[in-house]
């Protein structure tokens, strides 16, 4: 009996008060995002769409960037396709706590590797090729949204380590110049 009221006590308070949760994860330095990426955008998010992994066991979300700039790397096309894992479809929802989501109209700055670099046993690319799909490199830390006062900023994760090498809260203009002073 006290151990059942225990339960219910338990489960009132998750219920009354939901908590958050953020992934916690040691600092990354733009330097080493810098390094990790092959490809650095700002771009402006122009849709969003979340998908059953071709296995059918996972949600995964690809966004759609439309390129303002390119800070590393060279790109041809006007767009690049973003996946990452979450997203929702119908009343099934997935929510990956290291990844932040992209938002349609966003504005933002994205650290990128090829998807076709990733070995993962996990395949979840549907009809487009791998070579046309990026992931972001560092999940939430390689994702930065830009506000309209022209700040890039991080969000949705802690760190446990290095909090002091990664830059947040900081001038697009002086993230860009950061990324391109890297030398690879």
């Amino acid at each position: 009996m006290k151990k059942s009221l225990m339960s219910i006590i338990c489960l009132c308070f998750v219920m009354i008060f939901p908590s958050r949760a953020y992934s916690i994860m040691v600092g990354l330095s733009t330097e080493e995002l810098t390094k990790s990426s092959e490809f650095i955008v700002v771009g402006k998010v122009e849709s969003v769409e979340s998908i059953w992994s071709k296995d059918g066991k996972t949600i995964i979300s690809r966004a759609l960037i439309v390129i303002n700039e390119v800070i590393k790397g060279e790109q041809s096309k006007e767009r690049v396709t973003v996946e990452y894992p979450g997203g929702e479809i119908g009343d099934i929802g997935l929510k990956v706590s290291d990844v932040r989501t992209l938002k349609k109209g966003e504005e933002t700055l994205l650290f990128l590797k090829s998807k076709k670099d990733q070995k993962r046993e996990d395949e979840i690319s549907l009809s487009i090729g791998e070579e046309d799909i990026y992931q972001i490199t560092g999940n939430a830390q390689g994702h930065y949204t830009i506000d309209h006062q022209g700040i890039a900023r991080k969000g949705g994760f802690s760190l446990i380590q290095r909090e002091d090498a990664t830059d947040n809260n900081i001038p697009l203009n002086i993230l860009i110049d950061k990324i391109r002073g890297v030398k690879n």
